[in-house]
This record gives structure tokens, sequence and C-alpha cells, in this order.
């Protein structure tokens, strides 16, 4: 399954992330200073991520989280200790709240996943629910970051700043992070179908009940068969055909094709 702090006060003069040698009456570097903590967040999104998608312990992956909302939290101080530019505080208070919300979405809104994650492998209906969930918090995420990249392009535009790339690098991996998870939830779905079948099937057998056995056996080669044709009709993912081809690492396939029970995710 999926894995889905205390904060430090300390002085700024003792923080090197903010430097009081940088001239904030020089629009390009007041963007420069903001963006700065917004590029040490994504680092820290890319190693936690990383280490959801490819399986790595719970424990690991939960530590790092952890460090991930301690990076947040520490990029909307360091953004907030900022002053306004000039008389214009949009573009900071924008970046702050930002930081607060993403916050938020990490403790709160994977809270509620790791809570459903506990429960989403007894059914087909709570795994579906249990994926839709994680994409409408990526979606959130998303329409949060398209209103920061708004307010850069506000102040960028009001100060003459040239943007020689209007996709923030936080922006491009929450999008491809989407793709990437709404294109596997779609794959895993057709694999789990048939896969919860052979665990009431298993049940079945282990209770001697007949009934059950034969109505799990039938339901279980019925999604097989369904699941095949699927898979016959999809694309890969972007040239990628590791899932649809049944040479995918790190996925969860369904035991009732004859492939290992193993699973990762890419995690929003």
């Amino acid at each position: 399954m999926k894995r889905i702090v205390p904060i430090i006060i300390t002085l700024i003069l003792l923080n090197p992330k903010i430097s009081f040698s940088q001239d904030y009456n020089n629009p390009g570097q007041y963007m420069q200073a903001i963006q700065k903590q917004q590029e040490n967040v994504s680092r820290r999104f890319l190693t936690y991520t990383s280490a959801s998608a490819h399986g790595k312990k719970e424990r690991k992956v939960e530590a790092l989280r952890s460090k991930l909302m301690d990076e947040i939290q520490e990029a909307r101080m360091n953004i907030n200790s900022l002053p306004g530019y000039k008389t214009d505080k949009s573009y900071r208070d924008t970046a702050v709240s930002f930081m607060k919300f993403y916050y938020n979405v990490m403790n709160e809104d994977y809270a509620k996943i790791i809570n459903m994650e506990e429960i989403a492998e007894q059914s087909y209906d709570d795994m579906e629910a249990y994926l839709l969930v994680e994409e409408k918090v990526q979606e959130k995420l998303k329409l949060s970051n398209d209103r920061m990249q708004e307010a850069e392009k506000r102040f960028a535009a009001a100060n003459n700043i040239n943007l020689l790339d209007d996709k923030s690098e936080m922006g491009a991996m929450m999008k491809e992070i989407g793709e990437m998870n709404k294109y596997y939830h779609e794959m895993y779905l057709i694999f789990f179908k048939p896969y919860i079948q052979e665990k009431h099937l298993t049940d079945a057998i282990g209770k001697n009940n007949l009934t059950g056995l034969e109505q799990s056996k039938g339901a279980m080669l019925k999604y097989h068969q369904e699941g095949l044709m699927k898979l016959a009709a999809a694309k890969g993912y972007k040239g990628d055909n590791g899932l649809v081809g049944g040479q995918g690492s790190q996925r969860r396939s369904c035991p009732a094709a004859g492939a290992d029970s193993t699973r990762s995710v890419i995690k929003t």
C-alpha cells in the first residue's frame, strides 16, 4: 500500500536561507529570494515522492513526509520575514498563503488518506474511493500552485521582469505527478478488480464455502477477461508500456493474472 513538527524558532540572522545582503529593492532579487524557498520545498518534495514511489519502508517514508512538512514551515517563515516589495506585499503574502495551504494539505488531507489506506484493500469500492481522494488532494494542490504562478506573473509584469519560463519547478512536478497518478490509478484498478475476487475465493476455500467459492471464481474469471481486454486497448504512459505490457516494476499486479502482489505509487 501507499504511505502516504515541531517548529524551531531561530533568529533570522542565524538562518542561512535568508540573506540580508540581497537587495530587496531590486525586483529580480526579491523574486529570487521567494523562488529559492520554493525550490527548497520542491527538492524535499521530490525526495519524499521518490521514496514513496519506490516502495521504501513506511517508517522511512513517514520520516521524509515529516521533513517535507518542516521544510514547508521553514520556507513559510522565511518568506514571511521578507519585507513587502516597496509598498506591495501581495506577492509575498500569496507565497506565504501557498506554503500554509500546502502544509495543511500534507498534514490534514494526507492524514485522511492514511486512515483510508487501512481499509482500501477490503473491497473494490473502498480502493476506488481511496484513489479518488488522492486525486482530489492533488487537484487542490495544483489549483493553489496555479494561483501562486499567477501572482508571480503579476509581480513580474508590474516590475518589468521578463520571465523566461512561466512554469515553476513545483508547478511542473505537480502537473506531472498528477497526470502520472491518474494513469496509474486507472491501470491499478484493472489489476485490483480480479485480485479482490481472488481474496474472496481464498477466504471461501478456507471456510469450505462452496457457494462463495463458485461465485468468487466466476467473478474473478470475468474481471480477469475484462481486464485483459482493457489492457489490450490501453496506451502506455508517454511511450512507457511497462504497465500495459506487464513489464512494469514496483506495481501490484493481480495474482489472478499470474503475477506477484507488489505495488507502489507516486504520492502528492
